[in-house]
């Protein structure tokens, strides 16, 4: 089944032909446009989704940087992506590409990454971006019933940003606790967005060719694409292979779970924490820059009391990018 996340109750939205993984994390919670062709590319105005979830850009390495929208580019989308990288499985336009993602309090996930080879010779650690989902509404109530959201509000959230030695988990390379502010997902738009797409919101960049868009652009969807960017210290010499991390605290999960006495936690709204996912989808042709460690098809997650661990993901690993400098 696809399970969105928020609160302890589970949302069941459809099914998937993702295989279910070894030790029992729920499916992934689905794109709006999981049947989408992403190999169709299209133009993307990047006015949207900049005003909505701006923030500084990631600092710029000789191996290259991605803008924190990962709308760089602004033109192809969904099927390519910055190829000067150490690392890089986000296509051009990520924010608005149907994506699929794993909601941390719905499937009860500590930390998610993946293991990845990191391309070219420098090695000296700068960034690593990685695409998150936003189902979270401001007020009233929630992300399928009338979401009413004041447009720019957002939600504190600290993520830890982790990169380890890919032959031996207990050795952290790298390690950053950040708190960013998350956007809220827009408003229900009832005008556009009805039918099968009540209670969703009309996201004009999304691109053309995606099942559900229209033919010029634009797409009712419930979730808003949100890259992050964490920045680390000067002086991290990084090798060839590593698993990057991240992780954050919801109401019943993480390593540190927050509980339910926040008020949000009764507020119709939810707590903005529990409705924040990670992006999972294996863009055609991606990695754009390194590779995917083998095996192929399978992530790093910490489940409950479980250790980091590899596991299957089928076609879902997890959306992110490393950016270093000599």
């Amino acid at each position: 089944m696809v399970h969105h996340g928020f609160r302890s109750s589970v949302a069941v939205l459809a099914t998937v032909s993702a295989a279910v993984l070894a030790f029992s994390i729920p499916a992934l919670a689905q794109s709006d446009n999981s049947s989408a062709d992403l190999s169709a590319g299209g133009s993307s105005e990047c006015n949207f989704l900049n005003g909505l979830n701006g923030s500084s850009n990631g600092s710029n390495g000789s191996n290259g940087s991605i803008d924190s929208n990962g709308l760089f580019g602004c033109g192809r989308v969904c099927d390519d992506g910055i190829t000067n990288l150490a690392y890089n499985a986000l296509p051009f336009g990520a924010v608005n590409c149907a994506f699929a993602s794993y909601g941390f309090e719905a499937q009860r996930i500590n930390e998610m990454g993946d293991a990845v080879g990191l391309a070219g010779t420098a090695k000296k650690l700068v960034s690593m971006d990685v695409l998150f989902a936003s189902w979270a509404c401001e007020t009233n109530p929630d992300w399928q019933n009338g979401c009413v959201t004041t447009l720019g509000t957002t939600f504190d959230v600290p993520i830890t940003a982790k990169i380890y030695a890919e032959n031996d988990l207990t050795k952290v390379l790298a390690e950053v606790i950040q708190t960013k502010s998350i956007p809220y997902r827009p408003s229900a738009d009832d005008t556009k967005c009805t039918g099968t797409n009540a209670g969703k919101f009309f996201n004009p960049d999304g691109p053309p060719g995606l099942t559900g868009s229209l033919p010029d652009g634009g797409r009712c969807q419930n979730y808003l694409g949100t890259m992050l960017t964490f920045t680390f210290p000067a002086g991290i010499t990084l090798p060839d292979r590593v698993v990057w991390t991240v992780a954050f605290n919801t109401t019943h999960s993480g390593y540190a779970p927050i509980g339910e006495s926040p008020a949000c936690y009764t507020a119709p709204q939810h707590c903005g924490y529990d409705s924040l996912n990670v992006g999972a989808m294996d863009f055609p042709n991606a990695p754009y820059a390194g590779t995917d460690l083998a095996p192929d098809q399978t992530a790093y997650f910490a489940i409950g009391a479980d250790p980091l661990k590899v596991d299957d993901t089928g076609t879902f690993r997890p959306l992110g990018a490393i950016t270093t400098t000599r």
